[in-house]
């Protein structure tokens, strides 16, 4: 619910000024909540290519790898988000998560 009402909030911003990194980001990271893992790499996408040393930015781009089973892209991601950010415990949570998708525990 919470995530379906932030779309629309971020949808209307983007309307309004549609290159803003952290607004792209965030409504990636609603999308990818919301399961439009596709989507949501184009928006996340883009916001990278405005701002790539945005550890938020990786992080989310990993989330929506990790909803499509693109685990190991997923891990890529998350290693740049730590090398950007490395005391922001996220990434490990969707590291962690990609891992033991990939049955990889040790």
């Amino acid at each position: 619910e919470r995530f379906s009402g932030a779309k629309v909030a971020y949808e209307q911003a983007l309307n309004i000024e549609g290159d803003i990194p952290a607004a792209l980001n965030n409504y990636g990271y609603a999308l990818c909540k919301l399961g439009e893992f596709e989507k949501s790499l184009q928006y996340v996408d883009k916001a990278l290519s405005l701002n790539s040393q945005d550890p938020c930015v990786y992080e989310t781009r990993a989330c929506a790898l990790v909803g499509l089973g693109r685990f190991h892209e997923a891990i890529e991601m998350t290693r740049k988000s730590i090398s950007l950010a490395p005391k922001t415990p996220e990434p490990y949570f969707t590291q962690g998560d990609a891992l033991d998708k990939l049955g990889k525990y040790d």
